[in-house]
């Protein structure tokens, strides 16, 4: 066991655990879009961030694993600001409020978020369905690239990531196929864990 402070409350906690397993251990909220149980965590929202004293950058919860004394703070002026911000961001690059799933447009209305102050041009929206197979459907505009489908899908040559950035897109296969010449099985573990409905099925 080891000892931290998590929003000035010392506790004891086993080592080897996220900032995340902790703070939901004691009963605190940290908003996470990417994150999943039983999926290894990229920290790519970003949603989840954190206050650690003797950083200057926020801390991922969901990836940063605590450490004896380690001083948290979840919901400092700090921490809230940069989650609207990221926020905006996500709203602002993938087509506002209404084509994001319940569970993002919570998040934002927790934050104080119902618009966003920029905007971000959006190439992918022009063949955002050239993917879709009969099972599963690829609405590109709504990924927020948070990988879920990535770590989720039984084989990883299936779904990949292209390009950075705004530029980011999902592609199949390792050629950029059609999703109808991969191997995908239609199993539906990507249309299981997508928090957006960016990857769906109408079946």
């Amino acid at each position: 066991m080891i000892k931290i402070s998590i929003n000035n409350q010392a506790v004891e906690v086993k080592a080897g655990k996220s900032i995340l397993q902790v703070a939901k251990k004691a009963g605190l909220s940290i908003p996470t879009i990417c994150h999943l149980p039983g999926l290894e965590s990229r920290s790519v929202c970003r949603i989840c961030s954190v206050e650690v004293e003797g950083h200057n950058k926020l801390l991922p919860a969901c990836s940063t694993v605590v450490e004896e004394n380690m001083q948290i703070q979840t919901h400092s002026t700090k921490t809230v600001n940069a989650r609207k911000v990221l926020m905006e961001f996500i709203i602002a690059e993938h087509g506002g409020l209404e084509t994001l799933n319940t569970q993002v447009r919570d998040y934002a209305s927790q934050l104080g978020v119902n618009n966003a102050r920029f905007y971000l041009h959006d190439q992918k929206l022009k063949d955002c369905n050239r993917y879709s197979s009969d099972y599963i459907q690829l609405a590109q505009e709504k990924c927020i690239h948070c990988d879920r489908c990535i770590r989720a899908c039984r084989d990883s040559h299936i779904i990949n990531r292209s390009h950075r950035g705004s530029a980011s897109l999902l592609t199949f296969g390792e050629d950029d196929s059609l999703l109808d010449d991969t191997a995908c099985s239609s199993c539906g573990d990507c249309v299981a864990v997508c928090p957006t409905g960016a990857i769906y099925s109408d079946r």
